[in-house]
């Protein structure tokens, strides 16, 4: 999975770790890579709900005024 961390779950199923999920929100992944966290988020609610999650935050986080 081209050095990025994947993480063991229920069965045989590997997830992508959190900075992973991050990474392709920011489009640092290479094309490679980001297709797989593509075609996994398509078949994984739980890595879709965190995906989202991640999203609006980092949205908030860019929004938020500096003082």
């Amino acid at each position: 999975m081209s050095g990025h961390k994947w993480q063991q779950g229920e069965g045989d199923n590997l997830h992508p770790e959190k900075n992973v999920l991050l990474a392709y929100i920011r489009q640092q992944l290479s094309a490679d890579t980001s297709h797989e966290v593509y075609q996994h988020l398509a078949i994984c609610d739980p890595c879709r709900h965190q995906h989202t999650t991640l999203l609006l935050q980092s949205g908030l986080a860019y929004s938020m005024p500096l003082y």
